[in-house]
């Protein structure tokens, strides 16, 4: 039997957290703050999902691979946290699977994510204003990315409270945009405008579609019993 170190573990983490990073939804739960790479912003595509899905598949399979039982308690204890990790992973992606279930996925990785990019008080630094913008000029793209995903899978209880969160989206935001613009620096006017009006524009679009879709949306929101086992057993490790 090969033998496993706790360097390995180590490794496994560390290029996890670094890959969760890099692909953890913005959740409007618990509002994990995470540092994100530089340039980053969501990519919720067909493309995007699949790869998420092998490179899981991989990390899960690196962890399996570890033996820790000889461990001292303490490294078993992280060993069993990664694994963890790893399966809420799994939850959140092919078991709950909020980017084919639930609108308001959508709005978190739109709205939640401009909330967040607010939170923290001023300066609004170079750096900080590019990103809101980038951040804003991602929404089509992901509204677009919602529609196809959801398609013949949401459900309407769950769109129904996206709805809610859209409405008067077009005023809201351009409260928003008029109260931000002069606090930002190193950006472009012309662009934020454009920003934010193709921000509402593709919202709007959202809300609009997700009307049109509802009488055709399930109603059954539970995952099942064996889903919530695996939760309990594997994430909470009860």
């Amino acid at each position: 039997m090969t033998t496993s170190t706790y360097d390995q573990l180590q490794q496994l983490a560390q290029d996890f957290w670094t890959w969760r990073a890099a692909n953890q939804p913005i959740s409007s739960d618990d509002i994990p703050r995470i540092e994100r790479p530089d340039d980053w912003v969501p990519d919720w595509s067909r493309e995007a999902i699949a790869r998420r899905r092998s490179e899981l598949s991989e990390f899960a399979a690196r962890h399996e691979a570890i033996n820790a039982q000889s461990w001292p308690l303490s490294q078993q204890v992280d060993y069993r946290l990664i694994g963890s990790a790893i399966a809420r992973v799994h939850w959140e992606l092919n078991v709950t699977r909020g980017q084919e279930r639930n609108p308001g996925f959508y709005v978190d990785q739109t709205l939640g994510l401009l909330f967040l990019s607010l939170l923290k008080p001023s300066p609004f630094t170079d750096g900080r204003s590019q990103a809101i913008v980038r951040y804003l000029q991602s929404f089509p793209a992901t509204v677009a990315n919602a529609k196809e995903n959801l398609a013949g899978k949401a459900i309407r209880p769950f769109a129904l409270a996206a709805l809610e969160k859209l409405v008067a989206v077009k005023s809201r935001l351009t409260k928003v945009g008029t109260a931000l613009g002069p606090f930002l620096s190193g950006v472009n006017s012309k662009e934020f405008n454009q920003s934010f009006t193709d921000a509402i524009n593709a919202l709007e679009s959202f809300h609009d579609w997700l009307n049109g879709e509802l009488d055709g949306m399930t109603e059954e929101t539970a995952v099942g019993r064996e889903a919530y086992i695996y939760f309990l057993k594997h994430v909470a490790l009860m």
